[in-house]
């Protein structure tokens, strides 16, 4: 049976891979389907998904140099994922904890 997950958060360039809590928690709208809405980096940038505000679960990009601008739906992994690029923007996005799937939507 799937882990559940009481935290899903973006941690990145944007706040210097701070874990003093100044990582972007998404909601669960859904058992381990995830949103957060209108995310902003602030900076072109990388980052990761991860559980519980640790490491012990975290989820990046299956292959190096991978950017949301070539692809905005990506499945990633939890074995050793790779930072993935993310160009200064506003997103909406949508993760799930099972697959690994997550979109990353450009937000007006």
């Amino acid at each position: 049976s799937p882990t559940e997950n009481s935290r899903i958060s973006l941690i990145s360039d944007y706040n210097s891979w701070d874990e003093s809590g100044s990582e972007k928690d998404l909601t669960e709208v859904t058992p381990h389907n995830w949103y957060i809405g209108g995310f902003e980096p602030g900076k072109d940038g990388t980052l990761k998904l991860r559980a519980e505000h640790a490491w012990t679960v975290s989820w990046g990009a299956t292959a190096d140099n991978v950017t949301i601008a070539d692809k905005n739906y990506l499945t990633l992994t939890a074995t050793d994922g790779k930072n993935i690029t993310v160009p200064d923007g506003k997103y909406n996005v949508f993760f799930n904890d099972i697959t690994g799937e997550v979109i990353f939507q450009t937000a007006e």
